[in-house]
């Protein structure tokens, strides 16, 4: 059997093998000691210099798409070396192994509409320095497989958005005639960048989103989306990214008309144009915009009687407080700046919803559901601790001495409301205790009407009568 056998010269400085075959070759190339050394290091170091290269190379591609909010990018980086990726489960440690620059995008400031010049971004790390124009949003996202032979393939999806603050600014990548984005892609500090330019997709778009329809909360409406959507149809028949949902609540009382554009398809000239909104019926889709062609809903609307805001996709929520439980909202729900807008009348609850009174991290708070003592004994959800619940709002909040009290009994009460929970007989008696001044507090609230000045007037006057009455016993006795 063949037998190779390599070392190192100290000597000579130099890697030599021994080898039958060499020998031969060698032998017949000049047949002394010198040819034999130097056709064996010639071997020796090719084989070496062999061994040093990776069977297989990193190979990034870089796609991605330029909306009018927001720029996606989708890198694949396959055959990942292993000794690169120490926990492949961490998914901070691989978003931060990729760094994203981007050219001809607005840098902020006179003259850098179209700069040439990288601006790069990082995730996870502060809007400044580099982030300060555009940042990773929270919806960016990596995942991985592992090949036999234990190297890794990673997908990033990061979705990067202007900070419009600093001067950051897509639009102004289409008002200087720029088509294209320009996205740079370094993985794992690699001295390699890979380019890639985007082209800007003016298209809007077109489809209806599946959320759930809106509904009425604590004073306020809730809209409920799912966290993650496939590509949908654009206004130009292809498939596109989307990355914000839009939600706008119209007053009852709103006469004027709603700020929106028509699309332009090819140059991303939308021409501005008004819209109106039906209030009155609670039908699918209740915007007409005047004009021909696709039109859509700016989010950002400048009008007294109506409410606006955008959310990301993978927040998959937005709600708006603080309205009158006496009206009834035309609720306009869509994905950003789409050309199908889906409308919904909702009616705000004076009640909390069970997630509210549950304190419930996955929903925005509508208000505070917390009632310690009244939930222990009567339960979280009955209707005692939602007239507790009113009292506490209506009579006490308004006025300073009431707000110490309760941030107060907010601090002291629950372990107190968790030893009733567990004790049935001062569960019993509390339970009866309790409904006399809810009794008192349903009564001031269902019949008498009274404003929450006059019935903390009555209040107080009744204490005040009580206690006179309490001190003259007390006389006589």
């Amino acid at each position: 059997m063949q037998q190779n056998t390599f070392y190192y010269s100290r000597k000579e400085g130099q890697c030599s093998i021994e080898n039958s075959a060499v020998r031969d070759l060698s032998n017949c190339m000049g047949g002394n000691r010198v040819g034999r050394r130097m056709v064996a290091n010639f071997v020796c170091c090719i084989s070496l210099l062999l061994a040093s290269v990776p069977l297989r190379a990193e190979n990034v591609v870089v796609t991605g798409q330029v909306g009018s909010t927001s720029i996606s990018v989708t890198v694949s980086v396959s055959n990942v070396d292993p000794t690169k990726v120490k926990n492949p489960s961490d998914s901070v440690s691989l978003l931060n192994m990729l760094e994203i620059a981007l050219g001809n995008v607005s840098g902020g400031g006179s003259g850098a509409q179209a700069d040439v010049n990288p601006v790069l971004h990082t995730p996870n790390q502060p809007i400044s320095g580099r982030n300060k124009y555009f940042y990773w949003d929270d919806s960016s996202d990596v995942s991985y497989t592992t090949n036999d032979d234990a190297t890794y393939n990673l997908s990033y999806t990061a979705t990067i958005v202007p900070n419009t603050d600093n001067g950051g600014d897509i639009a102004k990548v289409q008002d200087t005639g720029v088509k294209t984005v320009t996205v740079r892609v370094q993985f794992a500090g690699s001295s390699n960048w890979v380019t890639q330019t985007l082209s800007v997709l003016y298209a809007k778009p077109k489809a209806a989103t599946t959320c759930s329809q809106p509904i009425g909360i604590h004073k306020g409406i809730l809209l409920t989306c799912p966290t993650t959507v496939a590509p949908v149809t654009g206004t130009d028949g292809n498939t596109q990214a989307v990355s914000n949902y839009a939600m706008l609540v119209v007053d009852p009382a709103f006469t004027g008309t709603l700020d929106g554009k028509l699309v332009d398809n090819t140059a991303g000239n939308d021409t501005a144009t008004t819209c109106t909104v039906n209030v009155n019926a609670d039908t699918p889709n209740c915007v007409t915009c005047l004009g021909a062609g696709d039109a859509y809903l700016l989010t950002a609307q400048n009008q007294a009687l109506v409410k606006a805001k955008s959310f990301t996709i993978a927040s998959g929520m937005a709600s708006f407080t603080g309205l009158d439980l006496d009206k009834t909202y035309t609720v306009i729900y869509q994905f950003e700046n789409s050309t199908v807008p889906q409308c919904k009348q909702v009616t705000p609850m004076e009640n909390f919803l069970v997630s509210d009174v549950q304190n419930s991290d996955d929903l925005p708070k509508a208000g505070d559901p917390r009632c310690f003592v009244v939930s222990a004994t009567h339960g979280k959800y009955s209707s005692v601790a939602d007239t507790y619940r009113w009292g506490r709002d209506h009579l006490l909040k308004p006025f300073r001495l009431g707000r110490l009290f309760v941030h107060w009994y907010y601090r002291t009460s629950e372990p107190f409301a968790n030893y009733v929970s567990t004790a049935p007989v001062l569960r019993s008696m509390l339970y009866v205790a309790l409904l006399v001044p809810a009794g008192g507090i349903f009564l001031l609230k269902n019949v008498m009407g009274l404003s929450a000045v006059e019935l903390s007037i009555l209040l107080l006057l009744l204490g005040s009568a009580g206690w006179l009455c309490l001190k003259q016993r007390k006389r006589r006795l």
